[in-house]
């Protein structure tokens, strides 16, 4: 097996340095390039044209760094001493889209919709704790119950009205939150085949009150301004790595901050 060694650099730069059957021809230099060009947004393909290193390298590289990320999230993203946090789902699909997906793959996991659950500080944008599953009650409750576990104290958490969280955040947190739903209004979606996929205007918000004393004026989730474009990228198109396409889910999704907080790191890894 490899083993992965992360060392951080002015507390900004990742090297995942890899030994053993991995990336053993791959200088330090070349797999920055790619890191660097996945950071910026470029698809693996793309990345495959600018570097002229191969996608299944580039593909073994990502998942090796995926490990790392996955890791140093585990061990360093605890204790954090965040005051507010705002909790939302994001969708994609693997496979196919569920009206596509075959009759006897339906329902099965990895195979349509699936949900990446973010947590994110809203005043240094780190995100403290994500998941990947579905949309369901069992899944909140354990997204909840990571995202209690990394915080040194009491905090604000601010969500949608999606109802899995009511149970979930009362099971994790009890009564020591401070938590509130906002809700938007939206009017009807335009309609004619050239506007079908925009959404409706939002028309309004409504915010409640669900346990504590939370800030009405600071629940909201708009710290994902920009955040939903890199997750939706990174689920939607090119965090699935299958060996092949029957075996289904096998997605990972990383990601490289560096705004707001000295080093953060974003790493999902789900074999």
């Amino acid at each position: 097996m490899s083993t992965l060694r992360i060392t951080i650099v002015n507390h900004k730069d990742l090297i995942v340095n890899c030994s053993g059957v991995f990336m053993n021809k791959l200088s330090t230099q070349e797999r920055a390039q790619v890191v660097a060009a996945m950071v910026e947004g470029a698809s693996i393909n793309s990345t495959v044209r600018m570097t002229g290193i191969s996608k299944p390298t580039i593909l073994k590289l990502l998942k090796d760094l995926g490990t790392a990320c996955k890791k140093y999230q585990e061990d360093k993203l605890r204790n954090l001493p965040s005051k507010r946090v705002q909790c939302d789902e994001i969708w994609s699909f693997c496979f196919g889209k569920d009206k596509n997906i075959s009759a006897h793959l339906k329902g099965k996991f990895g195979f349509g919709s699936v949900w990446t659950w973010t947590a994110l500080c809203a005043d240094t944008k780190l995100m403290v704790s994500w998941l990947v599953g579905n949309r369901d009650g069992d899944t909140a409750c354990t997204f909840i119950d990571d995202l209690a576990g990394r915080l040194a104290h009491r905090v604000q958490i601010s969500t949608d009205g999606h109802k899995p969280y009511l149970e979930a955040i009362e099971g994790a947190f009890g009564a020591d939150i401070d938590y509130g739903v906002i809700v938007k209004l939206y009017s009807n979606a335009p309609t004619g085949n050239e506007t079908r996929y925009s959404p409706g205007e939002c028309c309004g918000i409504k915010i409640t009150r669900i346990s504590g004393n939370p800030d009405l004026k600071h629940c909201s989730t708009s710290a994902y301004t920009g955040e939903p474009i890199r997750l939706a990228e990174a689920t939607a198109v090119e965090s699935v790595i299958r060996s092949d396409r029957a075996q289904g889910f096998k997605p990972f999704y990383w990601c490289l901050k560096k705004e707001h907080h000295p080093f953060r790191v974003l790493g999902v890894l789900l074999c």
